[in-house]
């Protein structure tokens, strides 16, 4: 557990303008500062001048120094006079998404006064910043909220192939109904265009998808899925990027994990890709993720050969949030992938 205490004395009157400064504390692994390449650190806030109703905001940046994933939490508390906690509030815009090693994250701070405050001269207070581990673990995630969910709490998701341009594309199904018939129980199935469960951009319609598990297959080129939870939202624990020599994975902090170069990947009847596995959670909704996918189409028609093969066999192995695979065609060079063809790459 990481905590930054924030130690905030004020004094408020209904009238006058009083200043008001916080001193600022940063202690186990979570680093607050001013500027995003982290040189500035804060050591205190000044909330400036105090009204009844009145607002006041600071922008600053939040670097997870743990070497591990974490997840914040904003609390306050020890306030004097406890009523004060009654008409005087603070909050940020974090959503509960985690923080992964060395990632920092730009965040608001506010703190509103009620305009109904009365009979408080002075108040003080702390701001706690608490942190705790991101287990989220791929295993866990498809033993319990995929292959062994209750009925219906689990939507596979795979981009229409009426609206694909490569039409080996349909592999992406191919792979994720792979994972889909290892369910003990009945689950939803259908495409991006599946009325009331995507909005065009992609993301997921929380007023009919909530509080469950969405798997889905395929690169961010054919699924709107995964290019808005990549490219948007950036929740996703790995990236695809694409040069015009090189396709790679990158984690959050934008270390390369694994690449290939393009020409590879673009051949006729290719032999070697990669692929990725990986969880993430988004709390609007409350949905976990569950997604696979290849630098290329067999680099996905391969994830659901392997995670039916080798990774169901053995989910308590899997206690990360993402995995990347390397699948190299063996002598017969049937450019078919086997699970016996492929191996998890090494980077932690």
């Amino acid at each position: 557990m990481a905590l930054l205490a924030i130690f905030a004395f004020t004094f408020l009157f209904p009238i006058t303008r009083v200043p008001n400064v916080s001193a600022v504390e940063s202690v186990n692994s979570v680093g607050v500062y001013w500027d995003e390449k982290c040189e500035n650190r804060v050591y205190s806030l000044d909330w400036g001048n105090l009204y009844p109703g009145s607002t006041r905001k600071f922008n600053v940046y939040v670097r997870n120094e743990n070497n591990e994933s974490m997840i914040l939490d904003l609390l306050t508390e020890n306030w004097s006079p406890r009523i004060a906690a009654q008409n005087i509030s603070v909050s940020w815009d974090y959503h509960g998404y985690p923080i992964y090693e060395n990632q920092v994250i730009a965040t608001e701070l506010a703190l509103s006064v009620s305009p109904k405050i009365k009979g408080i001269t002075s108040f003080s207070f702390d701001i706690v910043i608490d942190s705790e581990n991101y287990a989220l673990s791929l295993g866990e995630v498809a033993e319990e909220k995929i292959l062994n969910a209750p009925a219906n709490t689990v939507y596979f998701i795979y981009a229409d192939p009426a609206y694909m341009s490569s039409a080996e594309a349909t592999y992406d199904g191919t792979a994720g109904e792979t994972v889909r018939n290892l369910c003990v129980n009945t689950q939803h199935y259908g495409f991006n265009t599946t009325q009331y469960w995507l909005s065009p951009s992609g993301t997921i319609n929380t007023t009919t998808i909530h509080n469950a598990t969405i798997a889905t297959f395929g690169g961010r080129l054919p699924n709107v899925v995964v290019k808005y939870y990549e490219t948007v939202e950036e929740l996703t624990p790995v990236k695809c990027k694409i040069s015009r020599t090189q396709l790679w994975f990158e984690n959050q902090t934008g270390t390369i994990l694994a690449s290939l170069p393009r020409s590879v990947i673009e051949a006729p009847n290719y032999h070697e890709d990669m692929f990725t596995a990986m969880v993430f959670y988004d709390e609007d909704g409350g949905n976990r993720f569950f997604v696979m996918y290849g630098l290329g189409w067999k680099g996905t028609w391969a994830c659901g050969i392997y995670f039916k093969e080798v990774i169901s066999k053995n989910l308590s192995a899997y206690t990360n949030d993402y995995y990347v695979f390397h699948w190299i065609d063996d002598n017969k060079q049937d450019g078919i992938p086997q699970s016996t063809e492929i191996h998890q790459e090494t980077f932690r």
